[in-house]
């Protein structure tokens, strides 16, 4: 499979959960896919089919940091007159709008490095000269390219997952992992109606082994973390990945719509 590999950093990034409106607002560890699909959006300057688009990543951070911050609620006004007083004079005019200023707190994730896979391949040229400013989650997370490349896929049937998400079909098959709910998909057609799907979110090294091998002798770590009865599945992994134990890192390309 011939993809774009696009590698990323930043100084901070935050993908806030979505139905946290006020108070403290945590954020998700790596990006959901709405997120991706929006900075695809980005780079290319428009909306693009999500039913064509299938990426996956790798997202790592070097912590977790929180910041006191201002949100400007602003609503329409009643349009009644406001009466103010200043220096004994009395001014009273129509509120068109008004609003309020409410801290909170927001996590952050500080020194974010994501290593994104975009099919098809044609999209190199928008990520070699992004349309908007370059981003991963709020309008401030600025982020730099460095470097974007096109890149074959290879199959195997050794590989392994690290510091990505799988489906949420995996978790019967594994033994690591977060299962977490995330928006795949904000349909700005039709009123921005948001999509959600479960996922397994893998913060650490996962490898793939033979489901008959003996596991006694293993330490947790490099326990299976997928259990096939099928051993000839093969996998897409990056041949220019770092290897670890023979195996290369394994890319999940996901979709944004079914």
């Amino acid at each position: 499979m011939q993809v774009v590999r696009v590698e990323m950093e930043g100084i901070t990034t935050s993908f806030r959960y979505p139905h946290f409106m006020w108070g403290r607002h945590p954020t998700f560890e790596m990006p959901p896919p709405a997120t991706i699909y929006g900075h695809i959006c980005s780079a290319v300057g428009e909306w693009v089919d999500p039913a064509e688009v299938s990426f996956g990543y790798t997202f790592t951070h070097e912590g977790r940091g929180e910041d006191l911050e201002h949100v400007h609620a602003v609503s329409a006004g009643t349009g009644k007159p406001l009466r103010e007083r200043d220096r004994g004079v009395v001014f009273a005019e129509p509120v068109n709008t008004q609003g309020n200023v409410n801290p909170l707190t927001r996590e952050f994730l500080f020194r974010p490095r994501m290593t994104l896979y975009v099919s098809p391949a044609k999209y190199a040229e928008f990520f070699e000269s992004p349309y908007y400013s370059t981003i991963l989650g709020r309008s401030q997370d600025l982020m730099s390219y460095r470097s974007v490349e096109v890149v074959e896929l290879e199959r195997a049937l050794q590989a392994y997952y690290e510091h990505t998400i799988l489906p949420w079909e995996m978790q019967v098959r594994t033994r690591r992992g977060i299962t977490i709910l995330m928006p795949r998909y904000v349909d700005y057609s039709n009123d921005r109606e948001p999509a959600f799907e479960r996922y397994v979110l893998l913060q650490s090294r996962v490898v793939l082994r033979p489901t008959d091998e003996s596991q006694e002798d293993l330490v947790e770590e490099e326990r299976p973390v997928i259990r096939y009865e099928d051993e000839t599945m093969e996998h897409w992994v990056d041949p220019h990945s770092p290897e670890h134990k023979g195996a290369k890192r394994g890319v999940w390309m996901h979709r944004f719509t079914e």
